[in-house]
């Protein structure tokens, strides 16, 4: 590939999902020192095209082929190396060796999570995998089954019988299964695990752990604006959404006892508020 000489400092990829806090997270790592970093939250939308390009290893020359990916990174390669990168968002992580390739033992790598039960049902409230479903997330992000680079190939046989909440159940799965295994595939590139509502309740700790490991200086003004709701999107569903279907999808619930959540620990009332539409 044909590649301009330049190199930042750092470069940050974040291997997370839709609907978990980048918004919130971006804002807070803007605030940590805009003149050492170049913080961005999702600067080409859907075009890394994860659907086609997920455990894409030989096939990442084909990624940098779509012209919008190629002026992306010639930018982002020709910023300052007194400078930082930093990449929030969530349609990015497939690209991840790709970013290796160019940036070698510049790459960072954060995994970013949030509960399954919420990101999966607020999923929902934006009509993932149903029949709105907007054309370019359906063709470009929504994994399902048959895809190439699908891990949790068995639901295929009873994909149709899904509801929309245990398909999003499902993309939470494999995107968080792909992070497990950047992490062991890229073992020396810088690799952090935060979860979501820990940013948010305990800044002081995790939003610090967070901004430090990026390479930006921590400030306790960052953590006083950590807890303002930055989501322009938060939205209700008109159908019903059944939180406790989680335990019919053994791989969504060992992952997410393994990142340190209970499952059963829903407040049936709060769930109903934050999602469902009021009936009329």
């Amino acid at each position: 590939m044909d590649v301009e000489h330049g190199m930042p400092k750092s470069v940050t990829i974040f291997i997370t999902t839709a609907r978990s806090g980048t918004q919130r997270v971006a804002a807070s790592l803007q605030a940590a020192d805009p003149d050492d970093a170049i913080v961005t939250h999702e600067p080409i939308a859907y075009t890394y095209r994860p659907r086609k390009f997920l455990r894409a290893y030989e096939r990442m020359n084909e990624l940098w082929l779509i012209p919008e990916v190629e002026a992306h990174l010639q930018d982002i390669l020709a910023i300052d190396d007194q400078l930082s990168y930093i990449e929030v968002g969530f349609p990015c992580f497939a690209a991840i060796p790709l970013f290796h390739e160019l940036f070698g033992d510049r790459l960072r790598v954060v995994q970013l999570v949030r509960h399954p039960v919420h990101t999966s049902a607020s999923m929902v409230t934006h009509d993932w995998y149903s029949d709105d479903t907007r054309k370019d997330l359906r063709e470009q992000v929504t994994i399902v089954p048959t895809d190439p680079g699908a891990f949790q190939k068995h639901y295929a046989k009873r994909w149709q019988d899904l509801s929309q909440y245990e398909k999003c159940l499902f993309y939470w799965s494999e995107v968080h299964l792909y992070g497990l295994e950047t992490q062991c595939r890229y073992h020396q590139v810088p690799f952090l695990r935060v979860r979501f509502e820990d940013v948010i309740s305990e800044p002081g700790s995790y939003l610090k752990q967070l901004v430090e490991f990026v390479g930006l200086p921590y400030r306790r003004e960052i953590a006083a604006g950590s807890g303002e709701r930055v989501d322009r999107y938060e939205y209700k569903a008109k159908l019903r959404i059944d939180w406790s279907e989680i335990h019919d999808h053994p791989m969504a619930v060992a992952l997410a006892e393994s990142f340190g959540y209970d499952i059963s620990n829903i407040d049936p009332r709060g769930f109903e508020s934050r999602y469902q539409q009021e009936e009329s």
